[in-house]
């Protein structure tokens, strides 16, 4: 199955119906093919190119990883995983007959713990915090600022 082709609901303001793909990566830190030790960082940078809200948005971030220790979560080990990234988005489209541009820049931090004998992600929280504007123009021409804060968690049931 491709992770493309499986959707979720992200609600009306999000665009509707959108690939899991993009929710997925965001959920996972990446990990290094190298070794690391306590306190090692690394980067990556994830462009993700979206429908929402009849605009075709790219969101690009710039995110840093460090390995901040071992943690005990339920009885196990794991690796405890600070995510930290600054991002653009940008979007341009139509939605009910007038053309739309979107901009905002966004923070989102995160922690991840990671069983890295057993391989599998126990525990994950983030924060997304966006800043930016909507520009309409058509039947009305208006500039609507967009502020918004999402909050995620995921935990390993057993």
């Amino acid at each position: 199955i491709n992770a493309d082709s499986i959707t979720y609901n992200a609600g009306q303001m999000n665009g509707g119906e959108q690939s899991v793909k993009f929710l997925l990566q965001n959920v996972f830190a990446e990990i290094p093919s190298k070794s690391v030790k306590i306190g090692d960082t690394w980067e990556e940078t994830r462009i993700d190119t979206a429908d929402r809200m009849g605009m075709e948005t790219i969101t690009n971030m710039d995110l840093k990883y460090t390995f901040e220790g071992i943690e005990v979560i339920d009885g196990i080990e794991c690796m405890k995983l600070i995510t930290e990234s600054e991002a653009t988005v940008e979007g341009e489209g139509q939605n009910m007959g007038m053309d739309m541009n979107m901009e905002g820049d966004m923070e989102v931090t995160g922690i991840a713990y990671f069983d890295y004998k057993g391989g599998k992600l126990i525990k994950s929280e983030g924060t997304i915090l966006m800043e930016g504007t909507i520009a309409m123009s058509g039947q009305a021409n208006m500039t609507i600022p967009m502020s918004m804060e999402t909050k995620t968690a995921i935990q390993l049931v057993k």
